[in-house]
């Protein structure tokens, strides 16, 4: 696959395009719903815009990568024309809910901001299409990219998709809450960093159950209730719902 238009102007499209032009792979153009959107992408790519799905149809390209939000996949791929190859990049939309002949999935396992480095070569990449020919296909792209790349059908990606959610979203809101802690306080949440760098350096070599320390670990009730003063409204049910969490997992082990 020598030519790519994408649709999309937002963070998996900036990397995704800053990947494959750093590969020496062609991107013919971009669409996106929102004109000026396209426009600034395509100035700082050096791109086509194409002002519409219509121009996009006409244009002569091996494949439409889709970068869009999950809600707006199976519409938008539905508008592209049949002969393109097509290939969308979330991990929550199921191949079989996509009505087109030639369709696959090209999902990088990452959180991406644009602006900030990624380094696409350790990123997983999930494949998987409606024909063997174009899932080879992806699978050699995605090879350019990363020396991570499988196969995964729908329900595997799904699955992989929501753990993320836990493993990186839910942990990131934890980040924010523990930094609205300490807004009147002396401490400052960089002095969080260290704690947090050390617990991610650990998962490298050790199981995520193997590593859990605190108050709940130890089922420690005063500390927990002590806590539990400090706070109130969301704070506090989400402390107390995760303690509990805690406690009965090692429950036994105590």
């Amino acid at each position: 696959m020598e030519k790519i238009a994408i649709i999309g102007s937002g963070n998996v499209a900036w990397h995704l395009c800053k990947g494959l032009q750093n590969e020496h792979i062609e991107i013919s153009g971009v669409y996106s719903k929102t004109f000026a959107n396209s426009q600034a992408f395509a100035r700082e790519f050096g791109l086509e815009v194409y002002q519409d799905l219509e121009m996009l149809n006409k244009a002569e390209v091996d494949l439409v990568l889709v970068a869009v939000n999950d809600d707006q996949t199976a519409r938008l791929i539905e508008q592209i024309a049949a002969h393109h190859k097509v290939a969308y990049t979330s991990g929550s939309v199921n191949l079989k809910d996509i009505d087109h002949p030639q369709v696959g999935v090209f999902y990088p396992l990452q959180s991406f901001t644009k602006g900030k480095k990624v380094n696409l070569f350790e990123v997983p990449f999930f494949i998987e299409a409606k024909n063997m020919e174009l899932g080879e296909q992806l699978f050699d792209l995605a090879w350019k990219l990363s020396r991570k790349v499988e196969y995964a059908d729908s329900n595997t990606r799904s699955e992989l998709h929501l753990a993320a959610v836990f493993a990186n979203n839910f942990t990131n809101h934890m980040y924010s809450l523990s930094k609205e802690l300490l807004e009147n306080s002396k401490g400052k949440f960089e002095h969080l960093l260290p704690l947090i760098f050390n617990a991610v350096d650990k998962l490298k070599n050790s199981a995520p159950e193997d590593i859990q320390t605190g108050p709940a670990r130890r089922n420690d009730e005063q500390i927990i209730a002590q806590h539990l003063d400090k706070l109130e409204g969301d704070k506090k049910e989400i402390y107390k719902i995760i303690s509990s969490s805690i406690q009965k997992k090692y429950h036994e082990k105590l």
